[in-house]
Parts: C-alpha cells; sequence; structure tokens
C-alpha cells in the first residue's frame, strides 16, 4: 500500500465519518434534496440480459457489449456489459480480477465491500463496492460480476462528495435490477 498523503488521509477520514454518519471537514455532507426518477429497463436482446436506470440518464451504447448512462450536470454514471465467458472463469475469480486491475490504475483505491448476491434468475454474482481516485474525483464504486453463458458486469459509480443515502438506495436497486435470460 501506498503511504498516506494528506488528501488520502482526508478521503479515509471522509469515508469514515460518512459511514458513522458524521460530517468532516474536507467534504460538506448536505442531505440530498434531489429527486432520483423513476427506473426504467434497458434489454440486451443479443446478451440476454434487462438492467434498470434513471429515466432521465442519458444512454450511450458503443456496441452490442457495452451500454453507458450518464447524469446531467455529471455527477455519476453506470454501465452494464456483456461478453463472451473466459473458459475457467467464475463470478468471484472475474471481480478479483477486476478489482486487482482497478487498484492497479488508482493512487487511492479502497475495497470496501464484497458481497456474493444471488439473483432472481438463479445466478449469483460478486459485488464489489470501493472508494477511488480518478484523477478528478474521488469516487464511490459498486460493481456486479455475473458468469454464466456470458460474464455480465453492472456498476454505478458516483462523486464521493455528492454522495448521499438517497443515491445509495437507488444505486443497490440498480445492481440488483440485472436479470439474465
Amino acid at each position: 500500500m501506498a503511504p498516506s498523503s494528506p488528501t488520502r488521509r482526508q478521503f479515509i477520514a471522509s469515508g469514515l465519518a460518512v459511514g458513522m454518519g458524521l460530517t468532516a471537514g474536507c467534504i460538506s455532507i448536505t442531505e440530498d434534496t434531489r429527486p432520483f426518477d423513476e427506473l426504467t429497463t434497458y434489454h440486451n436482446e443479443e446478451y440476454s440480459y434487462t438492467v434498470s436506470y434513471p429515466a432521465s440518464w442519458t444512454i450511450e451504447t458503443r456496441d452490442p457489449t457495452y451500454v453507458g448512462f450518464t447524469t446531467t450536470p455529471f455527477d455519476g454514471w453506470m454501465y452494464a456489459s456483456a461478453h463472451d465467458a473466459v473458459a475457467g472463469a467464475d463470478s468471484e475469480l472475474t471481480a478479483d480480477i477486476w478489482n486487482g486491475f482497478r487498484s492497479s490504475q488508482s493512487t487511492d483505491y479502497e475495497l470496501r465491500d464484497k458481497q456474493f448476491i444471488k439473483l432472481p434468475s438463479g445466478h449469483t454474482g460478486v459485488l464489489l463496492e470501493a472508494l477511488y481516485y480518478d484523477g478528478e474525483h474521488y469516487m464511490h464504486d459498486k460493481t456486479l460480476w455475473v458468469v454464466g453463458q456470458y460474464t455480465h458486469s453492472v456498476s454505478i459509480e458516483h462523486i464521493t462528495d455528492a454522495y448521499s443515502d438517497k443515491f445509495e438506495t437507488m444505486a443497490t436497486a440498480i445492481v440488483g435490477s440485472l436479470t439474465i435470460g
């Protein structure tokens, strides 16, 4: 682990304060009064999955394997992707590889939680929750990995200093909405 810089210490202290329901001097925590839209669904026929997203978010489809969603004004984004599964890979191995990649790409990265999630389709996925610095913002990330016939992932990321309980509730609903098949 890299030595703590003042920025990293502030980030960790802020994360602890938010987790304990307190406020920290380096981040202004306020009640989030923004209304979040009703969720609507995106369906990918080719890779046989459906995921929910806020109706007001902009959709960007790069190719059949990736769809992105962004907020305006920007304070977060999400994506859903599907690819051919790698022989021998399961949800946990795939999530661990992603976690290793993400941590190598960020100077301030902290895996906060790793959970096994059972989806209504019967698939088991691995949900990673992390905090990281993207070079411009500290971000809060939830990514679900599910490996079956295809490798599916759903990720929602939000600027940490704009994070709220309301956004957490929405992020949890979005990640848990992945339906395969």
